[in-house]
């Protein structure tokens, strides 16, 4: 009996062995977000910078000069800009530029009380004062769908704007 080749895979007769290699896909109604960190990444860089953008303009339009009211100018401004962008687009320009959008898991659009779910949500896991976006991340990392908390509760995914009719 001659020694097998390790570098070599190992020979079947065709008729002695044959399984149809077909797996079965498992899918969940509606889409699929398959791929989406990177530019879901990206997207969150690009909003965190326009949603500054937008707070910095409604500060400097607050005539008064009382610190606490600044910070809830601030707070406001920088919170509104996902809901209002999400609610009304089901997308933010962010989100818009890396060609990802927010969409329910039937794949209808995201509307006002999904946006503000997710927009509550974002107050706890993207937040600097508690570790910044790292519950977000290991929550978008760890999940099955790459949803992060507000996304589960609001019963949404992002999705590539491609794969949405």
């Amino acid at each position: 009996m001659e020694p097998e080749n390790p570098y070599q895979s190992p020979t079947v007769a065709d008729d002695e062995y044959r399984v149809p290699y077909e797996t079965p896909v498992v899918r969940t109604p509606g889409i699929s977000p398959s791929n989406i960190i990177f530019p879901r990444y990206m997207a969150a860089n690009f909003d965190f910078m326009f949603a500054a953008l937008f707070m910095l303009l409604a500060l400097k339009a607050n005539p008064w000069d009382y610190r606490i009211l600044h910070v809830v100018v601030a707070v406001t401004a920088f919170l509104a800009y996902y809901f209002i962008f999400e609610a009304i687009f089901s997308r933010t320009p962010g989100k818009f530029l890396m060609g990802v959008v927010v969409r329910k898991f039937d794949g209808s659009k995201c509307g006002w009380r999904e946006a503000a779910i997710r927009t509550c949500f974002r107050i706890l896991e993207v937040n600097p004062l508690l570790f910044g976006a790292l519950p977000a991340c290991v929550m978008i990392l760890i999940s099955k769908h790459r949803q992060r908390l507000g996304d589960k509760v609001a019963d949404t995914v992002v999705v590539r704007a491609s794969r949405v009719s």
